[in-house]
């Protein structure tokens, strides 16, 4: 129920956030490049942080791009992207060696659930 209402108190916020307008500016700001899996709550950070200016105060203009996590741990690799948000993938990766590094993790826990039929009490 805590979890609903953080992300109805967020959308609030978001949708009554005016969004930055445009400027001449833009062209100096330095391009990064996010790839993310899909448009979902662990994504809603960066996607608020981006809505309300909070990289363009920075000198960022930031580039959302929804890719499936292979695709984003390839494009890391080869520089095709500058960070990516599937955090178990990268940390995968730089435990094997892997020239990545996790730098912030946007989760508390893992956002997998397990539903099962009440009738069922333990594993089987």
């Amino acid at each position: 129920m805590q979890l609903r209402a953080t992300i109805i108190l967020a959308a609030v916020i978001l949708l009554c956030s005016p969004i930055p307008s445009l400027s001449a500016e833009s062209s100096a700001l330095q391009e990064v490049k996010i790839g993310h899996t899909s448009t979902s709550i662990s994504a809603f950070p960066i996607e608020f942080a981006r809505r309300k200016g909070f990289f363009r105060e920075e000198g960022l203009s930031v580039l959302m791009i929804i890719m499936r996590t292979n695709v984003i741990m390839n494009a890391l690799l080869t520089r095709g992207i500058d960070y990516g948000t599937p955090t178990t993938s990268v940390i995968r990766g730089a435990a094997s060696d892997l020239p990545v590094k996790a730098v912030a993790v946007l989760t508390g826990r893992p956002d997998y659930f397990l539903a099962a039929a009440a009738s069922l009490t333990r594993p089987q």
